[in-house]
């Protein structure tokens, strides 16, 4: 999925409805670069 030129890549987005609310999840990855930036 596109993240706009973000260092981060989703990887199998998912919905669910649950009861009374709306479950999104993801799972992501992050560039090393970006780590480096911020350590």
């Amino acid at each position: 999925m596109p993240t706009s030129g973000l260092p981060i890549n989703v990887v199998n987005p998912h919905i669910q409805l649950l009861d009374h609310a709306v479950y999104i999840g993801s799972d992501f990855t992050v560039a090393p670069s970006a780590i480096q930036m911020i350590s």
